[in-house]
């Protein structure tokens, strides 16, 4: 449901767990809803910068950083843990076959998705320890750019949706 008024977006869903008491299984079903800002950080970035007073970087990476984001188009959450300035979605980066690739080429490959702004700083999320181990083999499968000995996830500002 889309609440034009605030720019927000409501995505219904459930929650559940799975127990064992008495030997027996227990499953508790929950209602759990998802609120959305309809902008995206890239916009929530530019609006910043052209609002008349001069925001530095630092001041819009206060803003972001410890936000959390979703990318719709996997359908996760991440922690932003800081804005890389130095890389952009035209950055090349290393696949783990060797060849190398840029950001922008490779959400073009796997996901159909084109990046209007190839100048953008790249959003950074550090994985967290159990959820590296749980998911390093689907990483490759859901299309996810990190480097792989920091366990680092790259995002692109236009495609990450604040929470």
């Amino acid at each position: 449901k889309i609440v034009e008024n605030f720019g927000l977006e409501v995505w219904p869903g459930v929650s559940g767990s799975l127990v064992f008491y008495n030997n027996l299984p227990l499953y508790c079903v929950d209602v759990s809803h998802h609120v959305m800002r309809r902008e995206s950080v890239y916009e929530f970035m530019t609006q910043a910068m052209s609002s008349g007073s001069r925001v530095t970087k630092e001041e819009i990476e206060r803003q972001i950083v410890g936000q959390v984001v979703m990318t719709r188009y996997n359908n996760r959450t991440y922690r932003i843990d800081s804005i890389n300035f130095n890389l952009t979605p035209s950055s090349e980066f290393t696949l783990k076959d060797g060849t190398k690739i840029t950001f922008a080429e490779y959400y073009k490959k796997h996901y159909n998705l084109d990046i209007e702004d190839l100048k953008q700083p790249l959003l950074a999320s550090i994985m967290k320890e159990r959820r590296v181990k749980h998911e390093t083999k689907q990483a490759a499968q859901q299309g996810e750019v990190r480097t792989p000995t920091e366990n680092i996830v790259y995002l692109i500002p236009e495609l990450s949706f604040l929470t």
